[in-house]
């Protein structure tokens, strides 16, 4: 597997990506159009992983900055706010993440036909391309958003071994919506 870092998820046709996404409600089209209004602070790209220029994996990818002060709490966050006050740079951290702010459901796609020991592979490159784009554009953290429960059966150990923790994140209220107007 080969990675490439594209400047827009349309560097690539969209078949392929729907190819990857088999289905996804949230898919090329969805994340294309978020490409064209992206938040202030944001910048947006996608990694495609590739086998003999055949998209086998993907996904958008956003670069921003980031105050680790809003993860902290009581006497840590008291001191990383006297610090910050003296040295402000530590507040506004360049970061990668893998995924989407416009999402909430897990953006990396697979091709359906991987086994799961490609797909592990794909993602250890896909993890590497993101280590090479944060380095190239100085970005001095990764994450990787949204990654789903989906993924933890078989890539937990893998994402672990990258270095990477999974963090709870805020619950996600759904609403069902009935079948038919009488229900």
């Amino acid at each position: 597997f080969t990675f490439r870092h594209l400047t827009r998820m349309a560097d690539i046709p969209r078949e392929e990506w729907m190819r990857v996404y088999d289905g996804a409600t949230e898919n090329f089209d969805y994340f294309s159009a978020c490409e064209e209004v992206p938040p202030v602070a944001f910048q947006y790209s996608a990694i495609g992983i590739f086998r003999d220029d055949k998209l086998m994996a993907g996904t958008p990818i956003f670069k921003t900055r980031f105050d680790p002060g809003v993860v902290l709490d009581g006497p840590v966050k008291t001191i990383y706010n006297g610090i910050a006050t003296v040295i402000p740079a530590i507040g506004n951290v360049p970061i990668v993440g893998l995924g989407s702010p416009h999402s909430q459901e897990p953006t990396i796609a697979f091709d359906p036909t991987l086994s799961e020991a490609e797909r592990q592979q794909a993602l250890e490159c896909l993890i590497a391309g993101l280590d090479s784009v944060a380095a190239s554009v100085g970005a001095r953290l990764t994450l990787l958003k949204d990654v789903g429960d989906q993924f933890q059966g078989w890539a937990h150990q893998g994402l672990e071994a990258a270095g990477y923790a999974n963090l709870t994140a805020l619950p996600v209220a759904t609403l069902s919506v009935p079948e038919s107007e009488e229900a």
